[in-house]
């Protein structure tokens, strides 16, 4: 029974650390396109950074799917 509780515990303090991990990803995300939106500079978001983007987001997504078989 003692090793149940100190599993359960352990996977939530790993889904907190996660859920605060996929929180700053999608704010890093969030501001990123917020700026590429507005045109700082007027300049074009450069292919190096649309792919640092769309890893970005396949790491996110990754992560995500990791919760979710958790939760399940």
């Amino acid at each position: 029974m003692n090793k149940r509780q100190h599993r359960v515990q352990e996977l939530e303090r790993r889904h907190e650390q996660q859920q605060k991990i996929l929180k700053i990803k999608t704010e890093e995300i969030a501001a990123f396109q917020r700026k590429r939106r507005s045109g700082s500079n007027g300049s074009v978001v450069s292919l190096e950074q649309q792919q640092k983007i769309e890893e970005q987001k396949r790491w996110l997504d990754q992560e995500m799917e990791k919760v979710l078989q958790q939760r399940r």
